[in-house]
């Protein structure tokens, strides 16, 4: 099953590979399953994922994506970790206290996925910010918390005509939503 496809290598460059026999045991579970084939795993591998807000929601998407074999993450959150932080952030841990979220975050992933390349940007989130970042993403996830930085993160991905998928609690509730360009509202 092992074959060449193309996808980001561990420095970031895009480029055709191997499909390893390590990859193909680690994804033949999710490979098995009707409707999933090593064409769509391919495709994951050859996926960008820009992700805004690691956080609670955000830190567990981050995990789910690097599990299911996403090529390449842009991870994008300013500020520091919080004692307060740790109760609903399970991305990170006590000795990420006092760093840089992203930086934290970057780290446990890479851990738990040498496969999966990521950046991790250390920034507000705005128009100005996203847009250089979004120019070779195949989706965009809105984990943010605020309403100015999900208005920024939905404009680019109308601007760029990327699907948005976005992603809020409300105490205990969570509110998933996927907008695609002139498909669903924004």
């Amino acid at each position: 099953m092992p074959g060449w496809v193309e996808g980001w290598g561990g420095d970031g460059v895009k480029k055709v590979f191997d499909m390893t026999t390590c990859e193909v045991e680690r994804y033949k579970r999710q490979m098995l399953h009707d409707g999933f084939t090593a064409e769509h795993q391919k495709r994951l591998r050859n996926s960008t994922v820009l992700l805004a807000g690691i956080g609670g929601i955000g830190g567990a998407i981050a995990y789910a994506l690097a599990g299911a074999g996403v090529g390449r993450m842009i991870l994008v959150h300013s500020g520091r970790l919080t004692e307060s932080n740790l109760n609903r952030q399970t991305l990170m841990g006590e000795r990420g206290v006092g760093y840089s979220r992203v930086t934290a975050a970057k780290a446990r992933l890479e851990e738990f996925s040498s496969i999966v390349h990521i950046e991790a940007h250390d920034m507000e989130i705005s128009d100005d910010s996203l847009y250089p970042l979004t120019e070779d993403v195949d989706l965009i996830i809105d984990a943010r918390h605020n309403f100015e930085e999900r208005r920024s993160l939905n404009r680019v991905a109308v601007s760029r005509k990327l699907p948005l998928l976005f992603a809020a609690m409300d105490s205990l509730e969570l509110h998933v939503a996927l907008f695609r360009h002139e498909t669903t509202g924004c």
